[in-house]
């Protein structure tokens, strides 16, 4: 049984509890230490019993910069798909895309080349010695296995959405989640 399975699942921000362990954990991925932070940001949800949409992108950022495009898909939708259940009420985070959305568009368009999807990683794992830790053409074809899975139809639409947002709004703010 999936953790999301497990655990209730909430996009209100995160205890200001979870700080140090979060820090350490994102500390670690930016050493290059995925799977030892993914694990640490794990343990921190099924610790404290929820799954935070922040907590569980931290996950999606190491899953993702480890080289499993297709299990960071997933889990970039899991957490789009919580947010969405719960979103911001805020006006002004009404109208901005969740930094999920977000994650969903720059992943799926950063895997169009080699050098694209070395930029996104290396941008959301911190590591500015980032290098593709797998083979590129092993990650895509999973990745394009994933996509097949979920619907590309659903998954070009959620790209086009952000692909316009990006466009209207050139600052590019998306929700940030905490």
């Amino acid at each position: 049984m999936h953790l999301a399975e497990q655990l209730p699942q909430t996009s209100d921000p995160r205890p200001d509890a979870y700080s140090e362990a979060m820090g350490a954990a994102r500390d670690a991925k930016n050493r290059g230490a995925y799977e030892a932070a993914a694990t640490s940001y794990v343990e921190l949800m099924r610790r404290n019993g929820v799954i935070h949409v922040g907590v569980l992108r931290g996950v999606y950022q190491c899953v993702a910069a480890g080289g499993y495009l297709d299990d960071a898909l997933h889990l970039a939708l899991l957490g789009k798909e919580i947010y969405d259940r719960n979103p911001a009420t805020d006006p002004v985070s009404q109208q901005m895309l969740s930094a999920y959305h977000s994650d969903i568009g720059r992943l799926l368009s950063g895997a169009t080349s080699v050098e694209a999807l070395t930029h996104y990683l290396a941008a959301i794992s911190g590591n500015e010695r980032y290098r593709l830790p797998r083979d590129y053409g092993v990650m895509t074809r999973e990745l394009a296995d994933a996509c097949e899975e979920v619907g590309e139809d659903y998954l070009q639409n959620l790209v086009w959405t952000w692909q316009q947002y990006e466009r209207r709004n050139p600052s590019f703010e998306v929700r940030a989640l905490r």
